[in-house]
């Protein structure tokens, strides 16, 4: 296995993936709120987002992106999100290893997590799929462009005194 980084990601990195998006990935940051990702990721990261950068160790460059934005009000759910380049795809084994640990580690912190997808990121939509999130419906007319996207989620019970049941 390929040695691998996370780590906070800095402005040079959300400047670099966003620069080298992957097509899909650049279609459904246009087609959720109509901002280009060259100005939408770096601003995550000078707004003190919690964003982080992955890529290949002996490199030290970002090759994807992601983050997790607690939702106020709403204790232990938070929106996840993560946006790369065609890079990942050259070391598939660590990107599913890592992905896999990484939502494990989201869930000790966050007992659901959720967003939407572009219905047309067929490849992602099969990865969230691998890593278990249910896909709770499709809405026609989403975002900026009015495309169709997936709303998702996975949800870990931390304890058994919660309030609601797990989502199915």
């Amino acid at each position: 296995m390929k040695a691998t980084f996370t780590r906070p990601a800095t402005l040079e990195d959300a400047e670099r993936v966003a620069a080298r998006l992957r097509e899909e990935d650049r279609q459904e940051v246009l087609a959720a709120g109509g901002v280009d990702p060259r100005i939408v990721l770096p601003s995550y990261v000078r707004e003190g987002r919690e964003v982080y950068a992955a890529g290949l160790a002996e490199e030290g460059l970002a090759e994807l992106l992601w983050g997790i934005d607690p939702i106020p009000f709403y204790d232990g759910v938070a929106v996840v999100w993560m946006l790369s380049t065609d890079r990942i795809y050259d070391y598939p084994v660590e990107f599913v290893i890592r992905t896999r640990e990484g939502l494990d580690q989201l869930h000790e912190r966050f007992e659901l997590l959720t967003n939407f997808i572009d219905a047309r990121n067929e490849r992602h939509i099969r990865w969230l799929k691998w890593l278990g999130f249910k896909f709770l419906r499709r809405i026609e007319q989403f975002g900026a462009q009015s495309l169709p996207f997936y709303e998702f989620a996975s949800y870990r019970q931390k304890c058994a005194s919660l309030p609601y049941p797990p989502l199915e």
